[in-house]
């Protein structure tokens, strides 16, 4: 009696191919009883148990079936060798584990109460391989005036596992408030007791974190001020000024 040989079905993925390859079992003599080194016949491929579109009864070629294929994150896919006149059936399987990806927002300045950034921000990635081989992405570097802004990247490994991340409420405004001072010139003489000065202020896109700030000081001769902003995003912006007061006029 002459048995069938014995066979052992691998199973490879890439992110667009399913490769089933078939030998003869290492240790069965009936492969070389039989005459054919070479197991012939059809490979049927089915993804989480269930046949693929054009997977079922693919032929082997030189001991390899191959049938195109996305898989599409975490799946488990297999090959059943159907086997011929020579050969035994086997099977092979293949586990697609999804890889994983985390992003983390770094500042040389750090976030102001208000949850605004005033200098550039990065967003660096790390990553693990699941069951294929992956690339994580470069850092992205946010240097532009924003609210709300996001960064979302994807990574897809060699054997088509898929994992995204996003992160998004990243504010950034890098404009310091602008202060405007009314009521005297700087560097002026007027009478005693002199003009009135004020201060208006406005900011960029985060706003003002409360009103222009000014402290006026007097002395017999002078009058000097130093008015102060800032931005919700923590930019200060200070201005300082003077005029004198005439010891003597004629009136």
């Amino acid at each position: 009696t002459v048995c069938k040989g014995k066979t052992t079905t691998t199973l490879s993925v890439t992110g667009s191919t399913l490769s089933a390859t078939v030998v003869p079992k290492a240790g069965t003599p009936a492969a070389t009883a039989v005459g054919d080194d070479s197991p012939s016949g059809t490979v049927t491929f089915t993804v989480n148990g269930n046949p693929i579109p054009n997977g079922t009864n693919v032929s082997l070629v030189d001991g390899v079936a191959s049938v195109s294929y996305a898989t599409t994150g975490a799946e488990t896919v297999a090959a059943t060798y159907n086997g011929d006149d020579n050969y035994s059936t086997s099977d092979g399987s293949y586990n697609v584990t999804n890889p994983t990806i985390t992003a983390k927002v770094t500042s040389s300045g750090p976030k102001s109460s208000y949850g605004w950034y005033h200098t550039p921000v990065t967003v660096t990635f790390t990553c693990a391989a699941g069951s294929g081989t992956i690339t994580c992405p470069s850092p992205v570097m946010l240097s532009g005036n924003g609210a709300h802004q996001s960064v979302s990247k994807t990574v897809t490994a060699s054997d088509g596992g898929t994992a995204s991340v996003t992160v998004s409420g990243i504010d950034i405004d890098r404009t310091a408030p602008k202060v405007t001072m009314t009521g005297a010139k700087v560097g002026a003489v007027y009478t005693a007791p002199g003009p009135k000065v004020t201060c208006k202020a406005s900011a960029g896109i985060s706003g003002l974190a409360g009103g222009c700030t000014l402290t006026v000081k007097r002395t017999a001769t002078t009058v000097s001020w130093v008015a102060s902003a800032t931005s919700k995003a923590g930019l200060t912006t200070t201005v300082k000024g003077h005029y004198n007061l005439a010891r003597v006029w004629i009136a």
